[in-house]
């Protein structure tokens, strides 16, 4: 893989020569049956200097992205990367609390966004058509809406007010228009009669025949804010909505703008093209989201490609329930090739979604099947999917009520719930929960000692934030986090499991008010090293919207190490630049069914060296972030000196290992 990157991409984000990315003049992977070095199993290992450049190489930002700062607000809310278009070169998905989502497309030496204002080519921030909502020659629009003819004309007054101009038809009923926000707002230009709601979020409206044309200011505290617009008349047909500076036109009765405050984000590829498509979970911008109001849908965006990089489904195909979203994650449940969508919630039951008939044609959608799979467990925000008892179904551990619950797949349809502390994953029986902010509890699914079994890995727990790492020991976990030296480990954000030096010990990255890079010591310890230390330009601060908040791990620059996307107030890349002369091998992934290739989530890749070390990695799990997954090849440092004498692979629904070839060269395709 390593010598196979774009020497284009190596020069311009200033890479070190190829030579040294590669591993030095050793190019082979493979080593003879047989051949032993020095067991890393029994030592610490070499402990690599590490390096990193700092760099903004994001250009532009996209509409309304971020919101003004508010105490105990957090900038970003998760960040995913991955090939979006499959280029060859890694993208970059923001998701901002109370904000939009931001999309950058990695054209070297720029990683430039997709959905800049007046120019939103992404469909993810407005309506397909509509680049902007903003209205630089308002008299203009004016003009011309009363042009157009009977209709709703909508724009934006900068960026904290909805400009809404009605014409009325000549003749027909009263209409009378439900305007919903998901903000308080303030109205301006309303007629007697009409006034907000007590709650400030819902406005009737109304028009009637021959009315004359009028203009309503709609101002709130949020730009991200979303509005929906219904019409509701006895009879005649519903007027057209006129949208943005240049009056694209949209069908009523409901117009729905701005797709905010995304929560959980799911990058994966599902609906027919290779390239992965999107579902984003919503929350509320505030309150919990119970009946009167209207239930709210999850969004779906498929990838197109045409100009417009997504297209939303309708939301007509998906379930509408008041469940406040958190976490998103592909699996297959039931084996059968074709994976459902695990929805982890706050204040609601998590959710299973299931897709009925063909999801392209008319009558096929998605639907929650949770309660009939026994899996929806109230308020299990924090969950994480593998086959812990390596029968070959998936299964779940969630926490509930401050403690790790299992949910284990038989296989017969209904999944049965279990305390998850006779197996050993057990948290400490006292401690408070977070009282402001969120509850970043993540569970991290990876092989921390290299053993060849997944491990658990629960980070950011409670008020203080602290960790609990159990390894696998046979049919029962260890508690090792005393034994690893992460007991004393508090405060953290956030954490990205990656392989900072190639050596195939999996690092941590800690995010909070003194992030650290965890140096994983052979799988015996965890040594921590400041990434203030390391970056001392990088942002820190007390509150945690002034923090990095929002990370990943991803090779941006393409000469095989893993940098790390750093998200504060300011977006930031830590290009690696450690040099230590180990290798990286990629393992892809395919299966292959009656209806095309698709992502086979939950298979397991084993990669033993001559050394005697031995990892296991999962797909689905190792691109898994706070509440968001997406996919990619998965990664296995090759520490200098050392051979690969095998490669295994346990796909889905299989509960034996079965030899894979050998790879040629750094990179490892295999397909089921």
């Amino acid at each position: 893989m390593i010598c196979s990157s774009s020497s284009s991409a190596l020069s311009v984000y200033g890479a070190v020569a190829l030579l040294v990315a590669c591993g030095g003049a050793d190019p082979s992977p493979v080593g003879a049956d047989g051949a032993a070095s020095t067991s890393l199993a029994s030592t610490l290992g070499t402990l690599h200097p590490l390096a990193f450049d700092l760099q903004t190489p994001f250009v532009g930002e996209a509409i309304a992205t971020r919101a003004p700062r508010r105490v105990g607000d957090y900038g970003a809310f998760d960040v995913l990367a991955t090939d979006m278009d499959l280029d060859g070169d890694t993208d970059v998905l923001i998701n901002w609390h109370l904000g939009d989502l931001e999309l950058f497309e990695n054209n070297p030496p720029a990683l430039n966004v997709v959905n800049a204002p007046n120019a939103d080519r992404s469909g993810l921030t407005l309506q397909p058509g509509v680049a902007s909502m903003g209205a630089p020659w308002e008299a203009d629009l004016v003009e011309r809406a009363s042009s157009l003819g009977p209709g709703v004309h909508v724009w934006c007054e900068g960026r904290m007010s909805w400009s809404l101009y009605l014409v009325a038809p000549e003749d027909g009923e009263p209409i009378r228009l439900e305007v919903t926000c998901n903000e308080e707002i303030k109205a301006e230009g309303l007629l007697k009669g009409e006034s907000l709601a007590e709650d400030r979020e819902h406005l009737s409206l109304r028009m009637r025949a021959n009315d004359p044309p009028r203009r309503l200011k709609l101002s709130h505290d949020y730009p991200s804010a979303g509005m929906k617009i219904e019409q509701r008349a006895s009879l005649g047909p519903a007027l057209p909505y006129w949208v943005g500076p240049e009056s694209t036109a949209f069908p009523g009765p409901t117009l729905e703008l701005r797709k905010s405050d995304p929560h959980g984000m799911a990058w994966v590829q599902m609906f027919g093209s290779a390239e992965p498509d999107l579902v984003v979970g919503r929350g509320g911008n505030r309150g919990t989201l119970a009946k009167p109001d209207s239930p709210k849908s999850n969004r779906v965006f498929t990838f197109s490609g045409d100009g417009t990089r997504y297209t939303q489904m309708d939301t007509a195909k998906l379930p509408m329930d008041f469940a406040r979203s958190r976490g998103l994650e592909w699996v297959d449940v039931d084996n059968d090739g074709r994976l459902e969508l695990s929805l982890s919630n706050k204040y609601s039951p998590n959710g299973l979604w299931v897709a009925s008939g063909d999801l392209a044609e008319e009558g096929g959608h998605f639907e929650n099947r949770a309660r009939r799979r026994a899996l929806s467990t109230w308020e299990g925000q924090a969950s994480a999917w593998f086959d812990l008892d390596g029968d070959g179904w998936q299964d779940q551990v969630v926490i509930v009520r401050k403690q790790l619950i299992l949910l284990r797949n038989p296989g017969t349809g209904r999944f049965t719930s279990e305390p998850a502390g006779p197996l050993g994953l057990k948290l400490p029986g006292a401690y408070k929960l977070r009282q402001e902010g969120f509850d970043k509890t993540t569970l991290n699914v990876f092989d921390v000692d290299a053993d060849g079994e997944l491990d658990l890995w629960v980070s950011s727990i409670g008020e203080r934030r602290f960790h609990r790492v159990f390894l696998r020991r046979g049919e029962l976990f260890e508690d090792a986090t005393n034994r690893l030296g992460l007991v004393e480990l508090m405060g953290t954000e956030a954490v990205v499991p990656v392989d900072v030096d190639n050596d195939g010990f999996v690092d941590v990255v800690a995010l909070g008010r003194k992030p650290q890079v965890l140096r994983n010591r052979g799988g015996q310890r965890f040594d921590p090293v400041s990434l203030t230390d390391l970056l001392p330009t990088l942002p820190a601060g007390i509150e945690p919207k002034d923090q990095v908040n929002g990370a990943t791990a991803a090779d941006v620059d393409g000469d095989g190490r893993s940098d790390l996307i750093l998200v504060a107030q300011e977006r930031y890349v830590a290009f690696n630049r450690s040099e230590h002369g180990n290798h990286c091998l990629l393992v892809h992934l395919t299966q292959v069914g009656e209806e095309g290739a698709f992502e086979p989530i939950g298979t397991l890749v084993r990669v033993t060296r001559d050394d005697g070390f031995v990892r296991v990695a999962r797909y689905g799990s190792e691109r898994r972030s706070f509440v968001s997954q997406t996919l990619g090849p998965l990664r296995f440092g090759i520490a200098a000196g050392t051979r690969v004498t095998a490669v295994e692979v346990r796909w889905p629904g299989e509960s034996e290992w079965k030899p894979a070839d050998l790879p040629e060269g750094w990179v490892l395709r295999l397909q089921r």
